[in-house]
């Protein structure tokens, strides 16, 4: 999404006069094509470093050998087989904990990517445009420092009009328990 292509660009011409309709459609533009661009980055795989991965091959490699004859080792090819043993779980060990970033990154695109998929099939059942604008700004927003000028400025233009919206809505007491009144915004 960072690189524009000439078929895939939005309308430049986003402002006040733009409908809330239209927003709404150009907003929905936005999130399906940032559907690939998550799924992708869903789709990674973490790289072990050739060294490391030359290292635990040799280990593995190792114990194969002296596993092998099990029945026939001798105490120092004993002791050097455990040791060999509790080297690789501490290396498979190292190993997992420096790519938990990763994965937890890659969870992070996988659950937007999913948000996006949801937020785009839930378009069709709601009826007020402002929801449908909240849903999709909510879904987006994850992705907003990769996605491409264009959405990012539709993007900003949704929020504005329905930060403007909140500032307009009448304001509605609910009660709480205690008998206390809260203001509380009404939805739109």
């Amino acid at each position: 999404m960072t690189e524009t292509k000439p078929g895939n660009t939005l309308p430049g011409a986003i402002g006040a006069r733009t409908g809330l309709d239209e927003l709404v459609k150009l907003l929905a533009e936005v999130a399906r094509r940032a559907i690939p661009l998550a799924k992708a980055q869903a789709a990674a795989k973490p790289a072990i470093p050739p060294m490391v991965a030359r290292e635990l091959r040799a280990v593995d490699a190792l114990i194969r050998e002296l596993s092998s004859a099990q029945g026939f080792l001798t105490v120092d090819e004993g002791r050097e087989l455990a040791e060999a043993k509790a080297y690789r779980s501490q290396f498979k060990r190292e190993i997992a904990a420096s790519e938990e970033p990763f994965r937890q990154r890659v969870r992070r695109w996988r659950e937007a990517a999913w948000n996006l998929e949801r937020s785009v099939r839930r378009l069709r059942r709601i009826e007020n445009d402002h929801e449908r604008l909240a849903e999709l700004c909510a879904a987006l927003r994850p992705l907003s420092p990769v996605l491409d000028d264009d959405a990012r400025r539709v993007m900003r233009e949704a929020e504005r009009r329905l930060g403007s919206a909140r500032r307009r809505a009448p304001v509605e007491r609910a009660r709480t328990p205690d008998g206390a009144g809260q203001a509380t915004p009404a939805l739109i």
